[in-house]
């Protein structure tokens, strides 16, 4: 921004200028809000070191995913584009409600048992037990938000191991 501007800084073949008002549609006029961001996070873990040489190590991970805003699936503004972001006018003049979908908190517990063996010579092999997402809780990263979608409001398919189902996985460390 430039110093004295009062409006959006352009540039132009002599450079920066501040003198074109920008007027944003009605319908957009409060879309600097950014939905879906995560507002609230918690996490918490712990190493315990158990008898027989066993670590026990835990994680718990809470996030708020806040509320997302639908979209009608309608370009009824003639802009070239109907996501969930970008329609809230619908075809019949009325207005999606901002923030109209809660998003469904994250809870993960994530846990992992290890065991270290001594073998001669200082080499050691720890043999590892790892669960991710222990008691299977489902979590969702993101939603089909327009309105005319057969899957509006369902879970849309993430890949992302944070949104993953239960998963075991075995493992171990050699150190030499």
């Amino acid at each position: 921004v430039l110093p004295g501007c009062k409006y959006v800084t352009t540039l132009s073949a002599t450079g920066p200028v501040c003198d074109v008002p920008v007027t944003l549609h009605p319908v957009l006029q409060q879309e600097w809000y950014l939905t879906g961001d995560q507002r609230h996070r918690a996490t918490f873990n712990g190493i315990w070191e158990l008898p027989h040489g066993l670590q026990l190590s835990g994680l718990y991970l809470f996030g708020d995913q806040g509320w997302a805003t639908s979209g009608s699936g309608v370009d009824a503004l003639a802009t070239g584009a109907s996501s969930a972001a970008t329609s809230r006018l619908r075809s019949n003049g009325s207005i999606v409600a901002r923030n109209d979908f809660n998003m469904p908190s994250l809870h993960r517990i994530d846990m992992r048992l290890q065991r270290r063996f001594r073998l001669a010579g200082g080499v050691a092999i720890d043999g590892i037990v790892e669960a991710f997402n222990v008691f299977n809780h489902a979590n969702f990263c993101s939603y089909t938000l327009v309105e005319t979608n057969a899957n509006y409001r369902q879970p849309a398919d993430n890949t992302n191991i944070a949104f993953q189902p239960r998963t075991l996985q075995l493992g171990f460390r050699a150190t030499f």
